[in-house]
């Protein structure tokens, strides 16, 4: 579960000094592939991050829920990782209760910090039609993409090259992939 990347690009000299920004992406699957039990699912994040050469700075996650079982947020808090932006923050126009999220956490005591971030909403209002579904149509699920515009914490302004990192989980899995020949194909191109 999870990977961690390591991403920096220096296109100019005035960015040599941009330190290293590390990645760690994670599909929690609704936590259903992330422990339930608080105590090993801190040891599952120490493991994921403390643990870790180099300690990732921002955490991705996908499939993650933003209610009163996100034990997860509570645990990056824990951690030192300050949550940045959930894309349930930003109210689905199709539907104002969905509570699965994309997230982001930024590390305390990284050397990047935030300068913008927000989400966008990127699928379309698909109908989809299955024998799983005993033939009712039924709308591809909402998806949204997480994203924060970074600056290295040692430049006194805002303006000057930035990582952006976006977070999203696609269409597919165990909804959509039953239903791939009904135009998903172009909506998966879409997004």
């Amino acid at each position: 579960m999870g990977s961690t990347t390591s991403v920096c690009s220096r296109p100019d000299p005035e960015v040599e000094s941009a330190p290293e920004l590390t990645i760690l992406t994670l599909n929690v699957e609704q936590y259903n592939s992330f422990p339930e039990d608080e105590a090993l699912g801190a040891r599952k994040l120490r493991e994921l991050t403390e643990l870790q050469n180099p300690v990732p700075d921002l955490v991705c996650i996908q499939e993650g829920r933003e209610d009163e079982d996100d034990h997860f947020s509570r645990l990056c808090e824990v951690f030192g990782y300050k949550k940045l932006q959930s894309s349930v923050w930003t109210r689905c126009p199709a539907d104002a209760s969905i509570s699965i999220t994309n997230q982001l956490f930024l590390r305390r005591d990284s050397l990047w910090e935030v300068v913008d971030n927000g989400t966008e909403f990127i699928s379309s209002k698909v109908l989809l039609v299955h024998e799983a579904y005993k033939w009712k149509p039924f709308h591809l699920p909402i998806r949204a993409l997480v994203w924060a515009k970074l600056k290295p914490k040692n430049r006194a302004s805002d303006d000057g090259p930035a990582a952006v990192v976006l977070n999203t989980h696609l269409t597919g899995g165990r909804y959509e992939d039953q239903c791939f020949l009904q135009r998903l194909e172009e909506e998966r191109a879409k997004q």
